[in-house]
């Protein structure tokens, strides 16, 4: 017998079908259960998550077992009761004098009535929840599937909960991914990063499993990425998603909530209303101009999360988002960036919340995603619930065990060395509300507080202080740390969610010690992992490794003098995008924000200088002599150190500019010394008339100081 076309594209359907056995069991205890467990299943999802795909092969299942079933897709009829019931009565092959509900209500037979894309029938859900779908017989089982989770209308009913079940599908998992890419005949050395550029989106993976059909040599997918996915690929996405594409302030509010880690109205109402200075910023009018309607808008979205963090999009639809604005308006991507950056660099400053740091910090991290270094890293899912404590009396045995698991029992000394010397250097980490026993912790020591005994006993810090007197050695006020150790339990230094937590808390070390600090040393067994982070930082390797049972350290350290904290994050900050994207945007900006852009986006081209005493007395009196000298005071190397602070154009500033920030800083120095001291007036007058407003010789000079000459 031969098989039909229908009958093929079937087989066709249940060969390529992975996943879902969460789902199809189920449907088969369901349907094999005496009396049903529910009566109306819900699954949902976003578009393109495989609902339509899995109703077909709950279809075939049905067949397997002999139970009747009619399929309903809401696309092919009016959002009415009329429309819905003329509709039905064709899927059930009703003659036009018999009305659907009457079949519905009296058969004795198991069935299931699959109703598709079920978010077209909104309009009328009050209707099918309390007129229509009551009537329907116990033997009836009802399978909708939409974009949309259930109101709360349904499981807060205290009647429709005892007959409600909703189940949200996911995107596959790494192993389906790749079940599915080999049914597609997709090379197994092309997975991976097809998995890590779709996460998993059945969409998704069909898209690039259909473009590798079509021509295999792009089959380089090894590196495939957003930015290198065809603009169709990620147009067919963005279809998917959205029932129409939005337009205007809906659009650029879509584009920024997929730039950042979680949207809240306060930074949507900066990203989009604050800073409107041209025609890419889409300047909203009347109504669109209250941030909290966009808000709830992007809220009602499908492919929409809310988390602690805020509003976020479905991995993919992040992806897809990101790429298309990227590819289509390079550099609204730029100022969208610029924006959500100041709005958390203006929150750093304000706040001394170590918990709102904390988030902040791991929001400024994730606007680096685009970077591979920083994309593999880091996990992007929400920071842990874990509570960061200090050291408490039995957590010693258990963090001495983790390093001994991990490094070694020389290294286990010497932890318990650091634990019992600098008990608050310590930063313990415990599973929120389950244990209070260690998961991880990180050891910051305070190296000016160490004594030379203590160093000696430890390789590390020993090396440490090594470096630091061949380098330049600690002035008077300076500090210097060093993030001797730092794991979690059960992953090490590998990463992970516990990884990413740690490297935010020692993020946040910085930013409080850092304008106190000269120099930070981290030390590392997972080098060759962590080098191009570090290098990434702009954290520099050094010569000052160390081994501990046959385990080599590589050491990185970075000198807060030569960079100091604002700078630091100022060069990040320049990280996130492409630096040329970059300065195209600065370009078109004027005004406040493009001064303020500016200020936090560039430096000047060389690194601070860090000045001894005599050095920096030796600029002091250069600076004076050369004050009215331009050209002279041009030279002087106070122009490089953190004296003179940079006007607000930074490094888009000439000579002059920075020649004149200096000489307002020698001259305010000198006016401080006139004051009601007369030992102090005399340092001022000698200062105004040899350096401010020189005699013209010596003897005049000498005359107006009461000076014999």
């Amino acid at each position: 017998m031969q098989l039909s076309i229908g009958q093929r594209i079937a087989t066709s359907r249940r060969q390529q079908f992975v996943g879902r056995e969460h789902e199809i069991d189920l449907l088969r205890s369901a349907l094999s259960a005496p009396d049903l467990p529910f009566s109306l299943l819900y699954l949902h999802g976003p578009g393109g998550v495989g609902k339509s795909t899995l109703l077909q092969f709950f279809i075939a299942q049905c067949d397997t077992l002999g139970t009747p079933s009619f399929l309903l897709d809401a696309r092919n009829t009016k959002a009415s009761p009329e429309a819905f019931l003329d509709a039905l009565r064709t899927v059930l092959k009703l003659p036009s004098s018999e009305e659907p509900i009457g079949f519905l209500s009296t058969t004795s037979q198991r069935c299931v009535l699959f109703l598709d894309t079920f978010e077209m029938l909104d309009g009328m859900a009050t209707w099918l929840r309390d007129v229509l779908l009551p009537q329907v017989s116990v033997n009836v089982l009802i399978v909708a599937a939409g974009r949309q989770p259930p109101t709360t209308a349904w499981p807060f009913d205290s009647g429709w909960q005892t007959v409600f079940h909703a189940v949200r599908l996911q995107n596959f998992t790494e192993l389906e991914s790749r079940a599915y890419l080999s049914q597609r005949a997709v090379p197994p050395p092309r997975h991976a990063a097809a998995f890590r550029f779709t996460h998993g989106h059945p969409l998704a993976l069909s898209l690039l499993a259909d473009l590798y059909a079509q021509s295999p040599q792009v089959g380089e997918m090894t590196a495939f990425s957003p930015e290198t996915a065809p603009p169709e690929v990620i147009h067919t996405l963005l279809k998917r998603f959205m029932d129409e594409t939005p337009s205007g302030i809906k659009k650029s509010a879509l584009e920024a909530c997929a730039l950042v880690r979680g949207m809240n109205e306060a930074l949507l109402h900066e990203m989009l209303f604050q800073h409107a200075q041209d025609e890419s910023s889409a300047e909203p009018s009347g109504d669109a101009k209250d941030a909290g309607a966009i808000f709830n808008w992007l809220r009602g979205l499908s492919f929409i999360n809310s988390g602690p963090s805020g509003l976020f999009p479905h991995d993919i639809a992040r992806e897809a988002i990101v790429a298309d604005l990227r590819w289509r308006n390079p550099d609204w991507h730029v100022e969208l960036h610029r924006r959500a950056r100041l709005y958390y660099t203006r929150q750093l400053r304000q706040t001394s919340n170590a918990e709102h740091q904390k988030h902040l910090l791991y929001d400024c991290i994730f606007l680096h995603r685009d970077n591979e270094v920083i994309r593999t890293a880091f996990t992007w899912k929400e920071l842990p619930e874990m509570v960061a404590d200090s050291l408490r009396p039995g957590d010693t045995a258990a963090i001495v065990a983790m390093v001994a698991t991990h490094e070694g029992e020389e290294s286990a000394r010497i932890a318990g060395h650091w634990l019992a010397t600098q008990p608050e250097a310590t930063l313990v980490f415990r599973d929120a509300g389950k244990s209070d026993e260690p998961i991880a912790f990180f050891t910051m020591l305070t190296l000016h507080g160490t004594s030379e005994m203590s160093n000696a006993a430890d390789p590390a810090t020993q090396a440490a202080w090594d470096f630091i007197a061949r380098h330049g050695s600690l002035r008077s006020g300076e500090g210097a740390t060093y993030l001797r150790f730092w794991m979690a339990r059960d992953t090490y230094q590998q990463t992970s969610p516990l990884q990413s937590l740690l490297i935010v808390h020692a993020l946040r070390h910085f930013l409080t010690q850092g304008q106190r600090l000269a120099y930070t040393f981290f030390c590392c067994h997972e080098t060759e992992t962590w080098q191009s982070v570090f290098h990434y930082a702009g954290i520099a390797r050094i010569n000052a490794e160390f081994t501990l049972d046959d385990h080599c350290y590589g050491v990185f350290a970075h000198d807060w003098r030569s960079t100091p904290l604002m700078e630091w994050i100022a060069r990040m900050a320049e990280k996130e995008i492409d630096a040329s994207s970059v300065y195209r945007a600065l370009r078109k900006a004027d005004g406040v924000a493009g001064r303020e852009a500016r200020g936090h986006l560039t430096l000047p081209a060389a690194p601070r200088l860090v000045l001894d005493a005599t050095q920096f007395a030796t600029a002091v009196r250069e600076g004076l002599r050369d004050l009215n000298s331009p050209d002279q005071l041009a030279r002087n190397s106070l122009l490089r150190s953190r004296l003179v602070a940079l006007p607000p154009s930074g490094a888009f500033a000439d000579t002059t500019a920075h020649v004149a920030a200096l000489q307002a800083v020698l001259q305010e120095a000198a006016a401080a010394l006139n004051g009601p001291n007369p030992r102090r007036q005399r340092g001022y007058r000698a200062v105004y008339h040899t350096y401010l407003n020189p005699a013209p010789t010596q003897e005049e000079a000498a005359q107006l100081l009461d000076l014999p000459f």
